[in-house]
């Protein structure tokens, strides 16, 4: 049985766009080595019942060890890479489509989950995620001391 690793976060929710930044900035002198021109973004569909977000990602042709699952409470970060297919080395591209190297997408969650909860399965190219809601009675009680 093969598995996805999931890690738990305190707060994803800006990391995409200060990691980007970072990056870009460290390359600024050559354009060329910008990550945000290298990453391309699975396709992805998104539905919400009464008790889950579920999230389902295109990503045909990624080895399962090279997915990669983040999550806290408000905001989940898929990424990992897509190796380039091996092709005859006597053989030259006449149409070229199928993205290879890094990807990533950072959803933002439509309402708090139980990142105890998350399940992600890997079938016939697809990568989905179930992630329970927290219900909207989960709230926690705190005694106020005086000091």
């Amino acid at each position: 049985m093969s598995y996805i690793k999931i890690i738990i976060g305190k707060d994803l929710s800006g990391m995409d766009q200060t990691f980007r930044s970072s990056i870009d900035a460290m390359f600024r002198m050559n354009p060329m080595f910008s990550l945000s021109h290298h990453a391309w973004c699975p396709q992805t569909d998104i539905y919400e019942t009464g008790e889950e977000v579920v999230i389902t990602c295109e990503l045909a042709g990624v080895g399962l060890e090279d997915i990669h699952v983040e999550t806290d409470r408000r905001t989940l970060r898929v990424y990992g890479i897509r190796r380039e297919m091996h092709r005859r080395s006597d053989s030259s591209y006449l149409l070229a489509e199928i993205p290879s190297g890094y990807f990533e997408r950072l959803f933002p969650l439509p309402c708090p989950i139980d990142v105890d909860a998350v399940k992600a399965n890997y079938t016939d190219g697809f990568l989905q995620i179930n992630l329970q809601k927290l219900s909207p009675n989960h709230t926690r009680n705190f005694k106020v001391r005086n000091l």
